[in-house]
Order: C-alpha cells, then sequence, then structure tokens
C-alpha cells in the first residue's frame, strides 16, 4: 500500500453511529463518545474491542465524532453519557453553567506532532520562521501545541509564520504531499507509520503536561449511575495494567479500529501512547493547571475554575495511585 492510500485508511473516520454487540437484559448500556480516527483514547479502544467492558457486565456503545464542539454538544444533550476529550471543554462547559466533571484521565499531552518531509531542510521550530504549516482546525489541539512550541522558540505563531487549516487524514497528507505546507501537525498511529516509512521525520513533539483526554459526563448521570461508571473506570485501569505488562495484547484489539496498520507499528505506537496514560488514570492537576492557564489566556473562560470544582477522583481513590 502506497503512503497516500495509508494516510487515507488511517484516519478514515468511523460513521456517527453507535458501535456495539447484543445487550444482555441486565447489562448496563453506556454511551460513549470519542473523536475516532487516532489512538489518544487508546485504553477505552482496547476495553471495547477484546471483550472487557462485556466480561465486567457492561455493555458500551461507541458514538464516533469528528471533532470536540459536537461531541460535547451530545453529552450536554445528553445523547451520550460519557465523552472522552480534552480537559478544555470541561471548563468550557462549567463556565456556561452546565454541571459537567472529569472522572479520570487517559491520556496526559498534547498528541500532535509536527512532521515533515525527510528531504525538507528543516530540522526543527528554530527553522520555521517564514514557513506554512498546517494544523487540523483554527482553536483545535494541534493548533494550540504548534503555537506553544513556535513561542517556546520565540517565534510570534501569527507574524513567523503562516498556520492554515489542513484538516485530517489525506486532505493533511495532500498538503504535505504537494509541498503545500512545510509541516504538519499528525497523530498517533499515523505519525508512527509515516516515519517508520522513513519519508518523513519529525520536526517537534509537545511534551507539555496537558489533560488530553479526560472521562466526562454530566453529574447528575454519574449521581444515578456511580457504580457503572465506578466499573467502567476499574476496567480502563485493568486495561492499562494489563498492556503495561505485555503492551503485545493490545495489537489485536487496536487492529480492529485501524486494520491497515501493520503489528510491528501498531506495537510501537502502543508503547507511545502508554508514556503518556497517568497513573491510576487520576486527572493530572499539572495538565489541567495548563488547560486552564491555556482556556484563561484565549479567553474561553473568564475565571479560573478550582481543580475539586471541575474534576470528581472519588471513583478512583479507593486505589494507592497518587498524582
Amino acid at each position: 500500500m502506497n503512503r497516500f492510500k495509508l494516510f487515507l485508511a488511517l484516519f478514515a473516520l468511523l460513521a456517527l453511529t453507535p458501535a456495539g454487540g447484543a445487550r444482555a437484559a441486565d447489562q448496563p448500556m453506556i454511551k460513549v463518545s470519542l473523536i475516532c480516527g487516532g489512538m489518544t483514547p487508546m485504553l477505552a479502544q482496547i476495553a471495547m474491542n477484546d471483550g472487557s467492558f462485556e466480561r465486567a457486565g457492561l455493555h458500551v456503545d461507541k458514538y464516533c465524532f469528528p471533532g470536540g464542539a459536537p461531541a460535547v454538544q451530545a453529552l450536554i444533550g445528553k445523547s451520550v453519557d460519557i465523552f472522552i476529550g480534552s480537559y478544555e471543554h470541561v471548563l468550557r462547559q462549567r463556565a456556561r453553567g452546565f454541571d459537567v466533571k472529569a472522572y479520570g484521565e487517559i491520556y496526559d499531552g498534547m498528541s500532535y506532532i509536527l512532521v515533515a518531509k525527510t528531504s525538507s531542510p528543516l530540522k526543527g521550530l528554530a527553522d520555521l520562521k517564514g514557513q506554512t504549516l498546517g494544523i487540523t482546525a483554527a482553536g483545535s489541539l494541534s493548533d494550540t501545541a504548534l503555537r506553544q512550541g513556535l513561542e517556546s522558540v520565540h517565534l510570534n505563531p501569527d507574524r513567523d509564520v503562516q498556520i492554515v487549516n489542513a484538516g485530517t487524514g489525506a486532505t493533511m497528507f495532500a498538503a504535505l504531499e504537494s509541498n503545500r505546507i512545510g509541516a504538519g501537525m499528525i497523530t498517533e498511529p499515523a505519525s508512527t507509520a509515516l516515519v517508520a516509512d522513513g519519508q518523513y521525520k519529525i520536526l517537534y513533539a509537545n511534551t507539555t503536561p496537558f489533560a488530553g483526554n479526560v472521562l466526562m459526563a454530566n453529574v447528575s448521570w454519574v449521581k444515578a449511575n456511580r457504580e457503572t461508571m465506578r466499573t467502567l473506570l476499574s476496567v480502563l485501569r485493568q486495561v492499562d495494567a494489563r498492556t503495561r505488562a505485555n503492551p503485545a495484547v493490545a495489537i489485536a484489539p487496536m487492529r480492529k479500529d485501524f486494520p491497515n496498520v501493520g503489528p510491528r507499528i501498531m506495537l510501537q505506537a502502543i508503547q507511545h501512547q502508554l508514556t503518556h496514560v497517568p497513573k491510576g488514570l487520576l486527572v493530572t492537576r499539572k495538565g489541567t493547571d495548563v488547560v486552564e492557564e491555556i482556556e484563561l489566556k484565549e479567553g474561553s473562560i473568564k475565571a479560573p475554575i478550582p481543580y475539586d470544582q471541575a474534576v470528581d477522583d472519588s471513583l478512583l481513590t479507593s486505589s494507592s495511585a497518587k498524582r
């Protein structure tokens, strides 16, 4: 498969319809929404694909969304029960008066990396002045991560470079291949696949703590389904422990979502993702503080929102895991 077809296959989003098997009459049903097409919600993807939820007595329907905005709208409208997405959505919804909280975290970090063709003379962020750079969309996590990187080397994102919306999947890859952009922000497993292919190189990977994938839900739903939520979080922790002990066990379930990614590349991507899973799935204060700082700077929220008003870790704190 050539690189264009591979990239297209990696990022072909699933239909916006639930995916799940038949539910037993006594199985609690949970509707979970994800930003599908990447590996950031890996622990949930594994549990959905290897039967972990069913073995724990849960029936989980997966709903795929192309971005955080429609997914959080579905959460607020109670079309879904849980949204696995960036902590920024918790802060924004609380600022708007909606009682949404984060109950666990499965990815700490900004999942996008900046890549360029191996043949490009660009070597890193300091070389990017005057370049046209691709992000998925203005205001997205890819935009935030890139801007932070540019500012860290004293480049002004609005003056020293041109940042353009290049979308995801085939559109981003086409922009890279045609040299319409000098570099672009992509995520796993495409990042590992393209770099392993030898035609692309990593220019920048943001290592800032960032609550990038939290499990958020309406407080009223969790209050009514507390043991169900506790069980779901317990399953995710078990998946984390099992995968850390032997990352290869996650290859088969993850390839159900990414069938065109070979076992070797998938294993590398899994191992990379594991480095970003917080201990005990507890929502990290460093990560939430960074998100809040960015949201305040951008004006998305007008005042700080205390951690204990936006996070409920009571369903996780029975463990000895510490932040």
